[in-house]
């Protein structure tokens, strides 16, 4: 199996992960989809906004700059980088923590403003690197990653 950064998607009540070999196209497919997800449904969007979570770098604002800019669904009059909602989670606790209280507080932050989009997908760039860079392939390792993906997806 290739090793590479893994990229987590909830989307439309789904959770989805995309495992492929480094530098094929995991976070541009997830920039693609957290200005896809701004558009009205008849487009095929949700009508929402994104929360990103990056857990290795900063947001590519230029490339989603680049895609509203060159992509003919994704222009500015519709799509902002406003509703891409981003946080930097370097390690599992900051991610938990961005889970379950800051996405929380972001959602009543934007409920409570009516001409914001609702938060409709939820983006982990990318998990793995999490675990790659904290643990080794030891059985406790393993038994601590397990825990760690249980707390995750509640």
């Amino acid at each position: 199996m290739a090793r590479g950064k893994h990229v987590v998607m909830l989307y439309a009540s789904w959770v989805s992960t995309k495992s492929c070999r480094s530098a094929s196209g995991k976070t541009q497919f997830a920039l693609q989809l957290s200005l896809l997800v701004q558009l009205r449904p008849l487009l095929g969007g949700l009508s929402g906004s994104a929360c990103y979570i990056t857990t290795y770098s900063k947001l590519a604002t230029k490339r989603l700059n680049q895609l509203t800019d060159e992509h003919p669904l994704l222009s500015p009059s519709v799509c902002s980088l406003s509703d891409v909602h981003t946080t930097f989670a370097p390690n599992l606790e900051l991610l938990v923590r961005s889970l379950n209280t800051g996405l929380t507080a972001l959602q009543q932050q934007i409920s409570s403003d009516e001409a914001r989009k609702p938060v409709k997908l939820v983006i982990i760039d990318s998990l793995s690197f999490i675990f790659r860079s904290t643990e080794k392939a030891s059985t406790s390792g393993l038994v601590e990653r397990s825990k760690a993906l249980t707390e995750l997806s509640h």
